[in-house]
């Protein structure tokens, strides 16, 4: 039987934190459960775009680099930056880490926020159905 942990108590700093490090000690697996069951293909998707703008950033430095004369031509460098594929990828990237960082924190909160409403007993549904209605709030 798990010790069910209040939140809602009034404490001094370090009773909080350790408080909150003992419920993360204690439902960390849980929540990372939760969070790859609701948040798999944010993640993916960000971690490809971010992978694609590293390598189309860095393989445009280094060819820019091994170019006789690029200090002097700053029409190669412009060039690069706003190549298609590099445009697309940086879209990639900001919109999926929009979407993805707040939809993280909603799954967090959702955690505990239905940790704290059923005593200590967390259901994927509600976590999912809060998810779903407060993410966009967290933009």
């Amino acid at each position: 039987m798990k010790k069910y942990i209040r939140f809602r108590k009034e404490r001094s700093l370090d009773k909080v934190i350790e408080t909150s490090f003992y419920f993360f000690r204690k439902h960390f697996k849980p929540m990372m459960r939760i969070l790859w069951k609701y948040n798999s293909v944010l993640i993916v998707a960000f971690l490809a775009s971010y992978f694609l703008y590293h390598f189309f950033y860095f393989g445009s430095l280094n060819s820019l680099m091994n170019f006789k004369g690029a200090n002097k031509n700053n029409d190669v460098f412009m060039e690069i930056f706003s190549s298609p594929q590099f445009l697309l990828v940086g879209f990639a990237l900001f919109i999926t880490s929009i979407i993805l960082f707040p939809r993280f924190y909603a799954s967090i909160m959702g955690y505990m926020r239905v940790y704290m409403e059923n005593k200590g007993e967390v259901k994927d549904e509600k976590v999912k159905t809060y998810i779903v209605k407060k993410s966009w709030g967290f933009i």
